[in-house]
């Protein structure tokens, strides 16, 4: 799509999801790892839970869409093709709301069933991409290819909670269920939101400081040193029943489980960045071509971000297991706050490589803000010890 569209075109398709994603946070309504939680606590009340969770997921997707469509209208009254590329974008996240079943099997410990819902629907869309690259088709046909993914991948979620054995028509919403949900859940909208911005604002800055173009240049580099952010979410998702369940028994059992996740994801976050950095100007040339050569510097520094998203995410579980969901906020603004301010400064110093500068400093900033609260500093230090993750050699318990 990228050598297709070229930069300045890809840059424009970039920016529209990048706005999208800003209101991303208003389609989960922050309750998906509050209920991935309830479901392990009280499995007898699943149906109710994820009836509940379904209909809040397709309220939260309505407004988020709403707002996409009404901010990109005020900000780009002239520009026709974003203003339906960002409408056509926005309608996935209506349709994200089948998601809620893909938590039912995270909760199970059986994430297969929807990767493999995920990965079919992702191909199948692949497969439609390239074709209209065949046919010569415009940018928002891409777009809706993209819809058209999502729709799929919840056409395959119903159909493996069927072959599970759950019926949907034992669903059933509850306002009970949904107070649950949300009260819990409010601070991590806020924290979402926050999130939205300090890993998607650099793209809406770069547009309006350098151009679309630039944001063709910076998001062909993101594309690849965020295509393994996913891992860190797998393996919390694989874990954190574990975890939660081993805090009921053992107090120290659980620390020292933590602090192996903590480990082990520094060392797998930086073999990927030493990996993707020095091949940065390889898979630049293969995946992209000459036009994106300038997209090598800026995925070498940007790569090295994945050490601190890694650890963020895994000690977003320690901060829900200590019911801190309120600490998830105050760190993401901060990380969000400081990436909007070096961006401004960081931009103009050295272009799109200031972007990826700005975005490295402010997850590391947002992650270890953890140290500045009492309630997560414990987890702060583990983090700090995972610099040197030294349990991962010790003989497991």
């Amino acid at each position: 799509m990228a050598r297709y569209l070229g930069p300045e075109v890809f840059g424009q398709y970039s920016y529209a999801i990048a706005l999208v994603a800003l209101f991303g946070v208003l389609s989960t309504l922050g309750i998906d790892t509050i209920l991935v939680r309830e479901i392990v606590k009280s499995p007898e009340e699943r149906h109710a839970l994820l009836g509940t969770a379904f209909v809040l997921r397709l309220i939260g997707g309505a407004l988020g869409c709403l707002a996409a469509i009404l901010c990109v209208w005020i900000v780009r009254p002239d520009d026709a093709t974003t203003r339906v590329l960002v409408a056509v974008v926005a309608l996935g996240l209506v349709f994200q709301a089948p998601d809620v079943m893909d938590l039912w099997f995270q909760s199970q410990l059986q994430s297969r069933s929807s990767v493999v819902a995920k990965n079919a629907s992702f191909l199948i869309a692949a497969s439609a991409k390239f074709g209209l690259i065949l046919i010569g088709a415009s940018v928002v046909a891409f777009a809706w290819a993209g819809l058209f993914e999502v729709v799929l991948a919840g056409i395959g979620l119903f159909a493996a909670y069927r072959l599970a054995g759950e019926r949907l028509s034992s669903w059933r919403a509850s306002a009970s269920r949904a107070a649950d949900l949300l009260k819990p859940g409010f601070p991590l909208v806020l924290a979402g939101l926050a999130v939205s911005v300090y890993m998607k604002i650099d793209q809406i800055m770069l547009a309006e400081m350098l151009g679309v173009g630039a944001v063709g240049i910076y998001s062909a580099a993101t594309r690849i040193s965020e295509a393994v952010y996913f891992i860190p979410g797998v393996i919390v998702a694989s874990v954190l029943p574990s975890i939660i369940s081993t805090k009921r028994s053992s107090q120290q059992l659980y620390l020292e489980r933590m602090q192996r996740l903590f480990d082990f994801m520094v060392v797998v976050a930086i073999g990927l960045a030493l990996t993707i950095g020095v091949l940065s100007p390889v898979i630049i040339k293969v995946l992209f071509g000459e036009l994106y050569s300038d997209s090598a510097s800026v995925l070498a520094i940007h790569a090295w971000s994945s050490v601190f998203v890694f650890l963020g995410v895994a000690s977003s579980a320690f901060l829900l297991a200590e019911n801190l969901t309120i600490v998830s906020f105050y760190r993401t603004a901060m990380g969000a706050a400081v990436n909007v301010l070096l961006n401004l400064v960081f931009i103009p110093w050295w272009g799109v490589k200031g972007a990826a500068y700005a975005t490295l400093v402010s997850y590391g900033v947002a992650t270890y803000s953890v140290l500045l609260f009492r309630g997560s500093r414990p987890a702060g230090m583990m983090l700090l010890r995972a610099l040197i993750p030294t349990s991962l050699f010790v003989a497991r318990r």
